[in-house]
Formats: structure tokens, sequence, C-alpha cells
């Protein structure tokens, strides 16, 4: 994934801005070995940390589950799913999934300029502004957009970076029944589209089989009618 430019336009391809987010539930020997490993693995490739948690689930047995997030480089997101999977006894579930924001980037970057725009205008008529109320006017309109600017501002800073470093969390523990399981998420627009394809491939599946057997058959068809013409008529 390629970071655009500041304040420049995503376009080509090359340059689409995709959100990596990987999810994992892992069956390991030692879970705070497992967890030690996975923080050591972000620095490793240059990313960080975001949360950790370890939870006691048998005090007695010592038994324990944990959850942590971690952020890497975009382009080291399949590197560090591999090793991560690599170092497990078992991979319970697995979900890795790209939000491509180029659209919302673009449309953002758009938006900016245009209210870059407009408060350069307020500025000219703020300077040009002669009575008190006029100034206030001019004032508090320029407080609303410049609001609006930090905010634009925040939101695409927030896609660069997020596209820039890929999420992973991964949930460690010693027991299978101790792992939560990855439930894939309910697209029924995916479904519906899935189902008229399927829909029209039937349909056109029906069509060219009645369509083969009325050529096929024509000729028999044709001579059968002709016979009963004859006898009906002679």
């Amino acid at each position: 994934m390629t970071e655009p430019e500041a304040g420049g336009e995503v376009s080509s391809p090359s340059e689409r801005l995709v959100i990596k987010t990987g999810w994992l539930s892992l069956l390991v020997k030692d879970v705070r070995e497992s967890v030690d490993k996975m923080q050591k693995l972000a620095t490793e490739l240059s990313g960080f940390v975001v949360d950790s948690q370890v939870t006691v689930v048998d005090e007695k047995k010592e038994t324990l589950r944990a959850t942590v997030t971690i952020r890497v480089p975009a382009e080291k997101f399949d590197e560090a799913l591999a090793t991560l999977k690599k170092e497990a006894l078992k991979v319970e579930s697995e979900q890795t999934s790209g939000q491509d924001v180029t659209e919302e980037y673009t449309d953002l970057e758009s938006r900016l300029r245009n209210l870059e725009a407009t408060e350069a205008q307020l500025l000219k008529i703020m300077e040009r502004a002669g009575e008190i109320k006029d100034v206030l006017a001019v004032q508090q309109e320029l407080t609303r957009i410049r609001e609006q600017i930090e905010t634009t501002k925040g939101r695409i800073k927030f896609l660069e970076e997020s596209a820039k470093m890929a999420k992973i969390t991964a949930n460690f523990a010693t027991k299978e029944e101790e792992l939560p399981i990855v439930e894939e998420r309910w697209q029924p627009l995916a479904t519906v589209k899935a189902a008229l394809r399927s829909l029209v491939s039937f349909s056109q599946t029906i069509a060219d089989k009645l369509l083969y057997a009325f050529v096929f058959f024509s000729p028999a068809i044709a001579v059968i009618l002709a016979i009963w013409l004859w006898k009906k008529f002679h």
C-alpha cells in the first residue's frame, strides 16, 4: 500500500488507501511467552503495541488467556501474521480484511480545499467589513469554517495513519474452549448479489437447454405435425 503525499490526491490504483486488519485466535503452549513474543515482534517490525490484556482463567491450574493488539507497517502485515501463526500450536480461527478508503480520502481532500478557499474569501471580507455587526458575522462564519477544516484534517490524518499501520489482534489460550471464534460479518448485499448471479446462471442454463431441445427436435416435430395435418384433412 502506497501512502499518498500530504495534500495530494489519490488517483492511480497503486496509490489506493487500504486499511488492513487481522484477527487471530491461537492455541499456544505458553500464553505469557506468546504475549511477550508478539510484543517483541511489533517492535522488530517497526510497529507498536496498542493493547495487551492477560486474564487468569483458573488460578489453581494457572490457566491464562490473553488478547494483544499491535500495529505494524502495512507492507509487513502478511509477515506479522505468518510469524504469529508459525509460533502457535494451532490456528483456531483467522480473519483478515482490507477496507478501501480511497474514495473517502479523495472526497475529504476536495472538501478541505473548498473549505480553505472559503476561509480565504472570508478573511478578505473581514478586511473590508466596516461595521461591528458585519465583523462579528464574518468572525462567526470563520469560526465555523475553521472547525470544519480541523475536523476534516483530523479525519484525513486518521485515514492516512490507519492505512500506513495495519492492525492485528491475537487471542492466546492453552485450551481451545478458552478461545473466541471469529464470526464472519453478515453481508446481506453480498448474499443478494450472489443469489441473483445464481438465478441468472440457472435461468440461462434452462433457456439454453430449452433452445437446444427445440432445435434438436424441431425436424421431428415438423414431421409429426405434417402427418397429423395430412390425416386430419384426408
